[in-house]
C-alpha cells in the first residue's frame, strides 16, 4: 500500500526495451490504479462510434498523425472515468512538451510525477536484438546471443518470432527518435521538481523496489535525484 502522502498520478517514460510494460503493470497492481497507454486509448477510440472516435479512425486509416489536440482530448476524457479517480499510470503520453503542458492544465491537482527508466543505449540494443515474441500466445521472451535463432516458446511450444522493429537499423532509428523527443520532456518535469529517475538496468524486481522507494521519498517531500540500483551480476 502507498503512504497517504505518496503521489498516485504518474507518467512512465523510458526507451523501447527499458521494461516500461513490466513496471507499469507492477505500479498498477501495487497502487491499485490503472495503466492508461496511448496505443490502447487510440484503439479504444476507433472502436467507439463517437465524433472523436470517427476522427481518430479516419486519421489512422489514412496513415495521418493524430494531432496533439485530438490526443489531448482522448486522454482528458479517459482521465475522467471512474477507475482513474484514485490515480493512474500514463504510458506513451505525453510525448511532447506541448502535450505535457496540456496535461497539466486538464488533469489539475495533485501534480503528475514522471518516473523515467534510464538504460544505456548499448544495453537497450542488446535487449531488443534478443527479444522474441511467440507466434501463438504472443508472450514476449528473450534469447541469449548464443541462441539468437528462432526457438520454441517456453509457455506454449510455438515458434518464437523476431519483431519487425527489432532489427539493428530500426532499433538505432527508434533510439534516435526517443532521445530527441524525450530530452525536452524530461527537462520540463525536472524544472518543476516532478521527475524521478530510476536505473532500469537491474533485474525487474530490483527496478520495482527502487520505484517504490523513490515514490515514498517523493511523497515525504525529499529531493529525488538519479537513482542507481544494483547491477545484475
Amino acid at each position: 500500500m502507498k503512504p497517504p502522502s505518496a503521489p498516485s498520478r504518474f507518467v512512465l517514460v523510458g526507451p523501447p526495451g527499458a521494461g516500461k510494460g513490466t513496471q507499469a503493470a507492477w505500479m498498477s497492481s501495487r497502487l491499485g490504479i490503472p495503466t492508461i497507454s496511448s496505443s490502447e486509448t487510440l484503439r479504444r477510440a476507433v472502436s467507439i462510434d463517437s465524433p472523436l472516435g470517427r476522427t481518430v479512425k479516419s486519421l489512422m486509416s489514412t496513415g495521418e498523425l493524430v494531432s496533439d489536440d485530438v490526443m489531448n482530448e482522448l486522454i482528458r476524457q479517459r482521465l475522467t472515468e471512474a477507475d482513474a479517480a484514485a490515480g493512474f499510470v500514463l504510458d506513451g503520453f505525453p510525448r511532447t512538451v506541448a502535450q505535457a503542458e496540456a496535461l497539466d492544465r486538464f488533469a489539475g491537482e495533485p501534480p503528475i510525477v514522471v518516473v523515467a527508466l534510464h538504460v544505456p543505449e548499448a544495453e537497450i540494443e542488446q535487449r531488443l536484438a534478443s527479444r522474441r515474441v511467440c507466434g501463438r500466445c504472443r508472450t514476449p521472451q528473450s534469447v541469449s546471443s548464443q541462441n539468437s535463432g528462432q526457438r520454441n516458446c517456453a509457455y506454449c511450444g510455438a515458434t518464437l518470432e523476431q519483431r519487425d522493429d527489432d532489427d539493428e537499423s530500426t532499433i538505432k532509428r527508434r533510439l534516435f527518435v526517443y532521445r530527441n523527443r524525450v530530452g525536452p520532456l524530461l527537462d520540463y518535469y525536472k524544472r518543476r521538481s516532478r521527475l524521478i529517475t530510476i536505473d532500469g538496468s537491474a533485474a525487474p524486481h530490483e527496478v520495482s523496489a527502487a520505484v517504490a522507494r523513490q515514490i515514498a521519498l517523493y511523497g515525504a517531500g525529499q529531493t529525488v535525484t538519479d537513482v542507481r540500483t544494483p547491477r545484475r551480476r
